[in-house]
């Protein structure tokens, strides 16, 4: 017998669980020889419930798929939609299948396909970023989801390009490569990070250094493997946006099950 493997299972599970804790339900009145609203939009694994407020009625789908018994009771009918497409029903005391909505007892139900839930930023997104456009440069990114921080190190160039006969001393490194971090706390999908400046260090030396904000950088992510950086640094006159994408995607799945994981908790 094969068994998927644990990880496996929990992300299958949250995936389900996450669909039934967004699942909603959609009220009809039945009376008065009408369905209020007669024409609803709903989506796969969501609920329509007719309540009988007067009248003697019952609720029958044009293909015979689901119903009631018909009642002049105060009754209360509900049927959940597990495929998309347009479903017609009717009222079998007062109208036929088929018949237009707008003149008789009946009505439509259009079952759209399930929307997936907002993204938020989870522990998945850390690791290297880049904009495939600029290699050589890039942003690593760690989290700490019980806080809600973020940190940024971003590593690029200088504005300028160095002359390539310009005198440069021996040293690690280039002298046009620099790196700036951001850091700041995150709430949802987007992080407002705070952009600084270190100076004065040297390489392999505890020689004292000096922090300073130069700017603002905003994080604002897609999905586990796709965001946006804006960025403003007010005192270079420099500003814009960077698409960025993962440059490696081990951890895109572990991305995935934590965004899933919140409905399976809320639903257990």
């Amino acid at each position: 017998m094969n068994f998927l493997p644990k990880s496996a299972c929990m992300l299958a599970w949250s995936i389900l669980a996450s669909a039934a804790a967004s699942a909603a339900t959609i009220d009809v009145d039945v009376s008065s020889f009408r369905y209020t609203p007669n024409s609803v939009t709903i989506h796969v694994g969501d609920t329509v419930r007719w309540t009988n407020s007067g009248g003697f009625h019952n609720v029958r789908a044009d293909d015979g798929s689901f119903g009631n018994t018909a009642s002049s009771s105060l009754w209360s009918f509900s049927h959940t939609f597990n495929s998309v497409g347009e479903f017609g029903y009717f009222c079998q005391v007062h109208s036929s299948a088929g018949a237009d909505i707008a003149t008789n007892m009946n009505g439509i139900v259009q079952v759209l396909a399930a929307e997936p839930p907002p993204f938020v930023i989870n522990q998945g997104l850390g690791g290297s970023w880049f904009n495939p456009a600029t290699g050589g440069q890039g942003f690593l990114i760690d989290l700490l989801p019980e806080n809600k921080f973020m940190f940024v190190a971003w590593f690029t160039y200088d504005k300028a390009a160095v002359p390539a006969l310009a005198p440069i001393d021996a040293k690690i490194g280039a002298p046009d490569q620099r790196w700036m971090t951001a850091s700041g706390l995150y709430n949802g999908k987007v992080a407002p990070l705070t952009l600084y400046v270190t100076r004065g260090g040297l390489f392999n030396n505890g020689q004292a250094v000096t922090t300073t904000p130069v700017g603002t950088m905003t994080l604002d992510f897609t999905d586990c493997s796709n965001a946006t950086i804006t960025y403003d640094i007010p005192g270079e006159g420099v500003s814009g946006v960077i698409p960025i994408s993962r440059q490696t995607t081990g951890m895109a799945a572990y991305c995935r099950s934590l965004q899933a994981a919140p409905a399976a908790t809320a639903a257990e």
